[in-house]
């Protein structure tokens, strides 16, 4: 679809991750006039834990991979050191705003314009207790700790382009992840000797004032500044297990 809109597309970007994005088994038909780019970004993208970013050949998508660990980054960032803080650290979500359970409402029938399935998942009811469970599965090992105490959100979503169970199952685990913890993100400026790194890199940060220490990030956006510098944004997205202290 991304080759069908009239946006340049990075071709070599997109082919690194379409084997992970052909495990989102995906079908349906469309019944109106829509453009590619509508499309994907209305109902396809939604469904993909990935971000959408720019490069010097087009667009291209980038994966959140909620399992990352330091070994897996690609630059040490350091305040003082190759990176200096330029604002505050701020939460993505509200406190009122996470949830703890997710509902999706999918297999659309479009003789009755209903779906007809629903698979739900839920974080762990107890603070030490370690997963997400997808109907009653353990899908994904990580605890749900202090942070979420007292959350009772929910949240409901239909699709009328997933028929497959595995692959609901897999777009509510990202989904709860995601939903029930507060992304946050710190921005740094950085000499130009970084620029190769790119939106969608994974680094690790180390703030004193903040109390973080080789903290695993993912680079939101990249931009150049007057001062012939760089602006990284960072997103944290915690992870309990992984993250053994609280930071920032």
């Amino acid at each position: 679809l991304l080759t069908r809109t009239t946006i340049p597309v990075d071709l070599g970007r997109v082919a690194a991750v379409r084997a992970r994005l052909n495990t989102y088994r995906l079908a349906g038909f469309i019944d109106a006039p829509v453009s590619a780019w509508e499309y994907l970004s209305n109902t396809v993208l939604p469904l993909l834990p990935v971000s959408v970013a720019v490069s010097a050949s087009g667009v291209y998508p980038y994966f959140w991979d909620l399992d990352i660990r330091a070994a897996d980054a690609v630059e040490a960032l350091e305040e003082g050191r190759n990176a200096y803080r330029t604002g505050q650290v701020e939460y993505q979500t509200d406190a009122a705003d996470l949830v703890s359970t997710i509902r999706l409402e999918y297999a659309y029938n479009g003789n009755t314009n209903t779906t007809e399935r629903t698979r739900s998942a839920t974080t762990a009811t107890k603070r030490d207790n370690v997963g997400v469970r997808v109907h009653g599965e353990h899908v994904s090992h990580y605890a749900v700790r202090s942070g979420l105490a007292g959350t009772t959100g929910e949240e409901t979503t239909e699709s009328v382009i997933v028929y497959d169970g595995a692959t609901a199952d897999q777009i509510l685990a990202w989904k709860i992840r995601l939903g029930s913890q507060s992304p946050r993100t710190i921005a740094y400026q950085c000499s130009t000797v970084l620029s190769w790194l790119e939106p969608g890199s994974i680094v690790t940060l180390t703030d004193e004032d903040l109390s973080i220490t080789d903290q695993v990030c993912t680079i939101l956006s990249m931009t150049w500044t007057t001062s012939n510098t760089l602006e990284l944004l960072l997103c944290i997205i915690p992870e309990p297990v992984r993250d053994s202290r609280a930071t920032g």
